[in-house]
């Protein structure tokens, strides 16, 4: 079913709705951008801890 849907199988197994669109949008990204988003993110994350 994911395959058809395109998204990741763990998308069916999220707890919540907004981290099965993340898991949904971080899947069709390609690989540069998916490389980049992570970077961000651990920017993010990084920032609030200080």
């Amino acid at each position: 079913m994911g395959v058809v849907l395109k998204v990741p199988a763990s998308y069916f197994y999220t707890c919540d709705n907004d981290t099965a669109r993340l898991l949904a949008s971080y899947h069709l990204l390609p690989a540069r951008a998916k490389k980049e988003l992570v970077r961000t993110a651990e920017q993010l994350v990084g920032g609030a801890h200080d």
